[in-house]
C-alpha cells in the first residue's frame, strides 16, 4: 500500500512537540541566574547538618561544584541553596572517598575553612545579645586578621574556635560580653600558650581570673587583643603597652575597689622613664631596645601583687630590678621611687611640703617680676609718645 511522503504519523509529531518543550523549559533553566555569594545583609547563615551527606564521587577536579550542579547543570542544587556560596559546599557534603566514609558508611566532617566563617563574619552590623541585655559584635576584619601574629601563620579560624565548625553553633552560657572574653583564656589559649598560661595563672590577675572567677582582671584577649594580635616582641606593641595597662590602673572605679592608686599613669608619664616613652612615641622613633615600659619592671605573664615577697618592685627586690638597666645601682638607689603615688602629707610629707613651698614661692617671686618688666615698658612706651607730640 503506497503512502503519502507528506503525511506525518501521529507518533513523530508526538515527539516532536514533546522534544519542543523540552528544548523550552532547558532554556529556561539556563536563563535562571547562578548562585551568588552571600550578601552581607542574608538573613539566613550558611547551614551545616548534623550528618553530611557522602558525595558519591571523588572532589579531585570537580573543585567548581557548580560545574555540574549550577541551575542548569546535570544534578541541579535543591532552591533552598540558592544563596550558598560555593565555598560552602565542602563544609555540608563530604567526599564518599574518605577513609571514615569508606569503611563506615559515615561522613567526616572537615574543618571548615576560613571563606566559610567569613561568609557570615565580614558583616559589620553581625552581633550576638547576651542575657543581662549587652550586645557583642562578631564581625571579623579580614585585612587585620590577616596581619595578625596568627593570621600571618595562616591560622585557621577552628584553630580556636572548634566547637563552631557546626551550623548552629553551639549556645554560650556566658551571661555578658565580659565572662565570654574570660572563659578564652582557660579553654583555648592555653592550647598553645601552655607555659605561658602555667605562669598566668600564678600571677596577680591569672589567680583571681582562674581560681576567684574574678571578670574585673584582665584576660589575654584585654592586653594582646581577639584577631588583631600584634607581635608582642615588635616596636608597636611596646610602645602601646602604657595605655594597655592604663585601661584598668587609671580607671578610678577599680582603683578604689582593689585598694590601688588611682595616679599609676599619671605618675608614670611624670617621671623620667614616661616622660622619655611618650616623648620618643610622639616623635616615632624606634623605642624597643630602651626606656622601660610597664612590663620590665613588673613583669609579663608572671606579675605579682605589689607587696608579695616574690615581686619585682617589692622593696626587697626592686634594686635587682633596677640592676637590669642600672648595673651601678646601689641598695639605697630604688628610695627615689614613689610607688606610682602622688606625694601627701601622709604619703612622702618632705616631697609634698617641698612641693607645695615652690608652688607659693615661683608666683611671688616671678609674679611682681613680670609686674615690674610690664610696668616698665609701659613708662617707656608713654615717654616715647610724649616725646614724639613734644618734638
Amino acid at each position: 500500500m503506497l503512502r503519502c511522503p507528506h503525511v506525518v504519523p501521529r507518533a513523530a509529531i508526538a515527539c516532536a512537540v514533546a522534544l519542543f518543550l523540552c528544548l523550552v523549559a532547558t532554556g529556561a533553566s539556563a536563563q535562571e541566574p547562578g548562585p551568588s555569594a552571600p550578601s552581607p545583609d542574608a538573613s539566613r547563615p550558611p547551614a551545616q547538618p548534623e550528618t553530611p551527606s557522602i558525595i558519591p564521587h571523588s572532589l579531585e577536579g570537580r573543585a567548581d561544584c557548580l560545574g555540574c550542579h549550577g541551575p542548569a547543570g546535570r544534578h541541579p542544587y535543591p532552591q533552598d541553596h540558592k544563596d550558598r556560596s560555593v565555598v560552602t559546599c565542602l563544609a555540608c557534603h563530604v567526599s564518599a572517598v574518605s577513609p571514615r566514609a569508606a569503611k563506615t558508611g559515615e561522613a567526616v566532617i572537615p574543618p571548615v575553612t576560613n571563606n566559610y566563617c567569613l561568609s557570615c563574619h565580614s558583616n559589620p552590623a553581625l552581633s550576638m545579645t547576651f542575657p543581662d541585655g549587652q550586645s557583642l559584635s562578631l564581625f571579623v576584619d579580614q585585612a587585620a586578621y590577616a596581619r595578625s601574629t596568627h593570621g600571618s601563620r595562616g591560622m585557621p579560624c577552628a584553630a580556636c574556635h572548634p566547637q563552631n565548625q557546626r551550623y548552629p553553633h553551639p549556645h554560650s552560657l556566658a551571661q555578658n560580653p565580659r565572662e565570654l572574653s574570660r572563659g578564652i583564656v582557660q579553654h583555648t589559649c592555653f592550647n598553645c600558650h601552655a607555659k605561658i598560661y602555667a605562669e598566668f595563672k600564678e600571677s596577680v590577675h591569672g589567680k583571681a581570673l582562674v581560681e576567684e572567677g574574678n571578670l574585673d582582671v584582665p584576660g589575654c584577649p584585654d592586653c594582646h587583643g581577639v584577631h588583631n594580635i600584634r607581635d608582642p616582641h615588635s616596636t608597636f606593641f611596646r610602645m602601646e603597652s602604657p595605655d594597655t595597662c592604663s585601661k584598668c590602673h587609671a580607671d578610678p572605679a577599680l582603683a578604689a575597689k582593689y585598694g590601688m592608686s588611682p595616679d599609676v599613669t599619671k605618675t608614670y608619664l611624670s617621671d623620667f622613664h614616661g616622660a622619655s616613652i611618650r616623648l620618643t612615641r610622639d616623635k616615632g622613633r624606634d623605642i624597643a631596645s630602651y626606656k622601660p615600659v610597664c612590663y620590665d619592671c613588673h613583669g609579663i605573664h608572671d606579675i605579682k601583687r605589689a607587696d608579695d615577697p616574690t615581686s619585682r618592685v617589692v622593696k626587697d627586690n626592686l634594686v635587682q630590678t633596677c640592676r637590669r638597666c642600672h648595673p651601678g645601682a646601689d641598695a639605697n638607689f630604688p628610695a627615689a621611687w614613689m610607688s606610682h603615688y602622688e606625694p601627701n602629707r601622709h604619703r612622702w610629707p618632705l616631697v609634698y611640703w617641698i612641693n607645695t613651698a615652690y608652688k607659693i614661692l615661683i608666683p611671688s617671686i616671678i609674679g611682681p617680676m613680670v609686674l615690674y618688666i610690664l610696668l616698665d615698658l609701659f613708662r617707656s612706651l608713654v615717654n616715647r609718645i610724649k616725646g614724639v607730640k613734644h618734638g
